[in-house]
């Protein structure tokens, strides 16, 4: 059976109007971790090959997608935590902000809630929170494994794209 839902997150740090240019290559250094995703002005990115207009660096959480969102939250907020005033020093420059997608198949919701500990934490950083609801039906598989209604497959109980 295919899981209720499905929930990731990352922390993504960019730079725009009225804030300094950002190095993705200096942040990395000066951070001491490798991120998930990087986007260079000028330069593809995602699926559909849009050109980034701003520079942007962004960490996932790598623990199961049925964590709940603080355990995704405070699992990326733990890989900062090595030099944490260093983190906020730098990390505070620049836009920042915690996005934690969820995928609701069917009706059951998962419980959304983020302990005082981890706000804090990211008030510390000077990033903005945003949890996105995705309503999507429950799947049916069809003999081939595939979703009827999305063309995704059940791979490992984690929803796969087959392309």
């Amino acid at each position: 059976m295919a899981k209720p839902w499905e929930i990731y997150a990352w922390l993504w740090v960019t730079d725009g109007q009225g804030y300094p240019n950002l190095d993705p290559e200096r942040l990395t250094a000066e951070l001491g971790l490798s991120p998930t995703e990087v986007w260079r002005v000028g330069q593809p990115f995602g699926l559909r090959n849009r050109i980034a207009t701003v520079n942007r660096w962004a960490l996932e959480s790598e623990i199961d997608r049925t964590a709940t969102p603080d355990e995704h939250a405070s699992s990326i907020l733990e890989r900062l935590s090595q030099d944490w005033p260093k983190a906020t020093r730098i990390l505070s420059q620049f836009m920042a902000g915690l996005t934690i997608p969820i995928k609701i198949y069917g009706s059951r919701t998962p419980p959304i809630q983020l302990e005082s500990a981890t706000v804090r934490k990211l008030a510390e950083l000077g990033a903005s929170l945003d949890v996105d609801l995705y309503y999507l039906p429950e799947p049916e598989f069809s003999e081939s494994g595939e979703c009827v209604h999305c063309g995704f497959t059940d791979v490992s109980g984690s929803l796969q794209r087959m392309d």
